[in-house]
């Protein structure tokens, strides 16, 4: 495989030839940013929550996620894609805002009576999962829209920030609330969350000179339009399910302490792959490009990722005692459970830069199959693994999947450079 054969000229060619490097720079600051807050947020909620409310709070969450992402409809990248070919930013919000407070308060009812069925939910907390459905499939939708302007606008940093705004918010409201009571349950949490939401609402909109258009104007989507999205859509729900569908089902595998050890192992395993989201976020405009340069550029892409993922395994591995310590006594054994999962972290990093080229060579609906390849994977391994050995099954069966799935589409990859090269 000649490709494979790059000198260093050639990798400092690829970056120094577009802003990646600068981008990737300010948006991996905005990241490692989001990584401090999402680390002090994950340890304070983690705290005040013990591992067997944090796990429920984990499931709910997921579940508020994935019908966050159906109630966007992929409308964020479509967004991005139609301001990118100079189509009327005024037009596109007049559908895709209305659309999204359609289709999110169908999907919040939904969640709302099935959170209540499957869990059991007093009719006191109720108002408790509308908040937390209100945030995660209206409020951040919403927000994906505002964050896909500032990316069409090249503003790749400020799109990420604007994303994580609402951990931000979430985490000054929790230091105020333990500030004046020394307990806080997770249905608390859940009524802060609604409340971070609106705030972080209300800041980004100020970052925007135009956003909202006259109600006058609102409509639902066209179906060609509907058509054209729903690729973008498909693609964030199978990768949103791809990283939440374990942390929904394994409360019902093993305890639920073991599943709230899990659950937090593998919101760390995700923090540490920030870096990488930062250098694809960066990327993605590029890697649409069909030119020569494409191929330098996904080939420097593998190696700093292999590169980084490494080192980043490394540094979790020696620092699994350090961590154990901040989450406190409730997590119990947490170090031990890192020290299983810390090989991980490559194959994640590797399978997060594949997917996204992967995308990028063979349009969304590849991506698509890619994902779902990774969800029903995921999800055997989980059900045969956690049933003979319980929490360890569960690490072994995310290391296999990373691995498998970094692998196959980093060899899928290559193999669609050489047969370009070809034609």
């Amino acid at each position: 495989m000649r490709h494979l054969e790059l000198t260093i000229k050639d990798m400092r060619r690829a970056v120094s030839s577009s802003p990646i490097a600068l981008s990737t720079l300010k948006t991996s600051s905005v990241y490692f940013f989001r990584f401090g807050v999402q680390a002090a947020l994950l340890i304070l909620v983690g705290k005040l929550l013990g591992p067997n409310q944090f796990a429920f709070f984990a499931a709910v969450s997921a579940g508020a996620l994935i019908l966050g992402s159906c109630s966007n409809l992929g409308l964020n990248l479509f967004l991005l894609k139609e301001i990118s070919s100079s189509k009327s930013q005024q037009v596109i919000l007049s559908y895709a805002i209305p659309t999204i407070l359609t289709i999110g308060t169908i999907s919040l009812v939904i969640f709302t009576f099935s959170i209540q069925a499957i869990f059991s939910i007093p009719i006191s907390n109720v108002g408790a999962i509308i908040s937390i459905g209100l945030t995660e499939i209206i409020i951040i939708p919403i927000l994906s829209l505002m964050s896909a302007l500032h990316l069409a606008a090249r503003s790749a940093w400020l799109s990420q920030l604007i994303l994580f705004t609402p951990n931000l918010f979430r985490l000054a409201l929790l230091f105020c609330t333990i500030a004046f009571t020394s307990s806080i349950n997770v249905y608390d949490y859940f009524n802060l969350s609604l409340l971070a939401g609106i705030l972080a609402l209300i800041a980004s909109n100020k970052t925007l000179s135009y956003f909202w258009p006259p109600v006058n104007t609102w409509r639902l989507i066209k179906i060609k339009n509907l058509k054209d999205s729903l690729g973008f859509g498909a693609v964030n729900l199978t990768s949103l399910a791809t990283n939440e569908i374990d942390k929904t089902i394994i409360i019902k595998l093993i305890p639920s302490f073991s599943a709230g050890l899990y659950i937090v192992t593998m919101r760390i395993l995700g923090a540490f792959s920030l870096p990488v989201v930062a250098l694809l976020v960066s990327s993605l405009p590029n890697l649409f490009k069909n030119n020569h340069e494409k191929t330098h550029l996904i080939l420097w892409i593998f190696f700093a990722t292999a590169a980084y993922g490494i080192l980043a395994s490394l540094l979790l591995w020696m620092s699994t005692s350090i961590i154990e310590k901040a989450f406190g006594y409730q997590f119990y054994g947490l170090g031990n459970v890192l020290s299983q999962a810390y090989l991980i972290i490559p194959g994640l990093a590797l399978k997060i830069a594949a997917s996204n080229i992967f995308m990028t060579q063979r349009g969304p609906w590849h991506r698509i199959i890619y994902e779902l390849v990774n969800i029903f994977l995921l999800t055997v391994l989980l059900l045969i693994l956690t049933h003979t050995s319980g929490l360890e099954g569960a690490i072994l069966a995310v290391f296999c999947t990373e691995w498998l799935l970094a692998a196959s589409g980093w060899i899928l990859i290559f193999s669609g450079k050489e047969k370009e090269k070809n034609v």
